[in-house]
């Protein structure tokens, strides 16, 4: 919700002052009524996000028309065999040179926006747009640094008032939505020239670090960025990517690799093994060390297809209850082994810990992701409600099926399957009790079929004596005609 600037605010105040000697009934009465709305957008804020039942927003119930998703599966359908993945790239992604233009274009009106009395340093973009995933419908997201630390939140608030007053009066963004009650305050505008939407943020200068570490694994191995590309859109459309935002795209990376880490022939080393031949690049008690250009001579000669089937195989049969996502380890352990400290690759978590005094990394829970780098961080614990949790194990099943459907048509046909024939998690209904009985008055008193009704059956039990003094206590009211 987009927080009002100064001024308007001023001239609301200005405008009360003058209206109220003039009517003040019908002021009070207006007061009373915003204080009413202002309660029920309070409500709806929580209902937003998922503490409290609430309808859904429609994205999240309904299909949506995409265009993006249009073109991919036309030009699936008329690509020739054997070129169902750069057809899938040149659908999904914009060109490089329009990548470098729009970058250009708005890091340049971003400049002309920045507070001239502030001495920053430059503008860093990071994301999907620095890890060379972009699609051609994706946000951009920049981290704006200054020499001097604007780490305090009182000071990021202030810039994002300043940097949006100044977006207001140029006119090079809209649709400008303050968030400040974030963990981490940002601001989200859409810029004019390339209608693209923007996140901006004054402290997030570890998405950066993470986005390049991403950068150099997709351009180790290109089959690494391909399975990547087609991954992050199958979960857009498989529901798991939804406004609820419990699973967002380096997640679901950390997991790919975390895979392509654990095959009998790796495609790809662990974080560990990368940091050991390296100069450590400290981080408090973490090392965010990791090669520029990835060297791990891979065996697997595995194709795209080929991984795309053992990853979601690979997923659809695992315990996350039981187990650690970790790239940093680069192999499969259980969250008992890292609680009981038997991982030898985890000595750097286990020393921060006992000897740092950093916090434990915090479990579940139901997904347990960790940070490549900031080994006490559990990047899945995002996901909270059962509901998501279920979507994503669901989906991995279904694509899974998918695959073993297709294994003897084309690739793109694969490709079309997983992203057009999606399954939505339905919450189980409640069973209603049936709350209407036979009366005890509509049966014979003689009667030895059961009713499942307890009074009645209690009835239909007694000795025939006790049955013939109960017709004769009520007389006329237990007859043949009007038995009991």
């Amino acid at each position: 919700m987009a927080d009002p600037g100064p001024s308007t605010s001023q001239a609301n105040r200005s405008t009360s002052q003058q209206q109220r000697p003039q009517q003040p009934q019908q002021q009070q009465q207006q007061q009373q009524e915003a204080k009413q709305n202002a309660g029920k957008r309070w409500l709806s804020m929580n209902r937003k996000k998922g503490n409290k039942k609430g309808p859904r927003k429609a994205e999240d119930t309904e299909e949506q028309p995409n265009a993006l998703l249009e073109s991919l599966l036309q030009t699936l359908r008329t690509c020739p065999e054997g070129k169902e993945l750069q057809a899938l790239i040149s659908a999904l992604q914009p060109s490089a040179r329009d990548i470098e233009m729009e970058l250009n274009s708005v890091k340049d009106d971003l400049l002309l926006v920045l507070p001239i009395s502030y001495d920053y340093t430059s503008i860093y973009e990071f994301g999907s747009i620095k890890s060379g995933l972009l699609f051609r419908d994706s946000d951009l997201d920049f981290y704006i640094h200054f020499r001097q630390g604007r780490k305090e939140r009182e000071e990021q608030i202030r810039l994002i008032h300043i940097v949006c007053a100044n977006m207001t009066r140029k006119g090079t963004f809209k649709d400008i939505i303050k968030i400040l009650r974030a963990k981490m305050p940002l601001l989200q505008a859409v810029h004019v020239r390339t209608n693209r939407r923007c996140d901006i943020n004054f402290s997030n200068d570890r998405g950066w670090y993470n986005s390049m570490f991403l950068r150099a694994v997709m351009r180790f191995d290109p089959r690494i960025y391909q399975l990547a590309m087609i991954i992050k859109f199958w979960a857009r459309r498989a529901h798991i990517f939804t406004v609820q935002k419990q699973m967002n795209s380096y997640g679901l990376l950390m997991m790919m690799i975390f895979f392509l880490q654990t095959l009998d022939l790796p495609v790809l080393s662990s974080v560990e093994n990368m940091q050991r031949d390296i100069p450590r690049d400290p981080y408090g008690a973490w090392n965010l060390a990791y090669p520029m250009q990835i060297r791990y001579k891979t065996c697997n000669v595995s194709t795209v297809r080929e991984l795309l089937v053992s990853f979601f195989k690979f997923y659809a049969e695992f315990d996350f209850s039981k187990n650690l996502i970790s790239p940093f380890t680069g192999r499969l352990c259980s969250l008992r082994a890292l609680k009981e400290k038997t991982i030898p690759e985890q000595a750097a978590y286990y020393r921060a810990v006992e000897r740092e005094d950093y916090p434990e990394i915090s479990c579940g829970p139901f997904v347990t992701i960790q940070d490549p780098f900031e080994l006490n961080l559990n990047v899945g614990k995002l996901m909270r409600m059962k509901r998501l949790y279920e979507q994503l194990s669901l989906s991995f099943r279904h694509a899974y099926a998918m695959c073993l459907a297709q294994q003897y048509n084309t690739f793109s046909k694969l490709l079309i399957s997983l992203y057009t024939d999606t399954k939505r998690h339905q919450k189980p209904k409640r069973k209603t009790k049936n709350k209407t009985h036979p009366h005890p008055l509509a049966l014979h008193p003689f009667s030895t079929v059961g009713t499942g009704n307890c009074i009645v059956d209690a009835f239909l039990n007694l000795s025939t004596d006790t049955k013939l003094f109960i017709t004769y206590v009520f007389g006329n009211s237990c007859t043949a005609n009007n038995p009991l």
